[in-house]
């Protein structure tokens, strides 16, 4: 969580969500800023398996049956398809949907920068989004605060409508 105040104070370099192009270049990164951009077999094996861990246990803590998707949507809010096609390779997945992967499982920011290292560059704090994705993962916040307070500080909409 990162306070409004100190939200708007911040000078950001580049704001919203970097992606990056075939060619391996941000649309609008800082200068010096490159991407690896790795989302092989390896990377997805490395997701589903983290996610797995994860579920084993919360399933473990709160003693209970839950469903792996569904378990996936209550933390990440990534549905169900995206994240088997994510995990199957049929689906290019997104730095949001590795925030909200992210924050969703309430990573460690090292653990976290790793998975944005290989797929588009760490967490850059001169980027507003990635700012409040590092605060967020800071303080483990909420996956519904977290997709909130993203849409109430940049405007972009982390969830699909329903």
């Amino acid at each position: 969580m990162i306070n409004k105040k100190e939200f708007d104070n911040q000078s950001f370099i580049t704001k919203g969500i970097i992606e990056v192009n075939k060619s391996g270049h941000g649309y609008r990164v800082p200068e010096g800023w490159k991407a690896i951009n790795k989302t092989g077999s390896e990377q997805r094996d490395t997701l589903y398996n983290i996610a797995a861990d994860k579920h084993e246990d919360y399933k473990k803590v709160y003693n209970t049956k839950i469903n792996f998707y569904d378990f996936i949507y209550m933390s990440c809010r990534i549905p169900e398809d995206t994240f088997k096609k994510a995990i199957n390779g049929k689906y290019k997945y997104t730095r949001s949907f590795l925030a909200k992967y992210t924050v969703g499982l309430k990573l460690g920011i090292d653990e976290a920068n790793k998975l944005f290292r290989d797929h588009s560059g760490e967490l850059n704090l001169t980027n507003d989004f990635d700012s409040i994705v590092y605060h967020a993962l800071r303080t483990k916040d909420d996956i519904d605060y977290f997709v909130q307070e993203v849409f109430e500080y940049t405007g972009i909409k982390l969830e699909r409508e329903k």
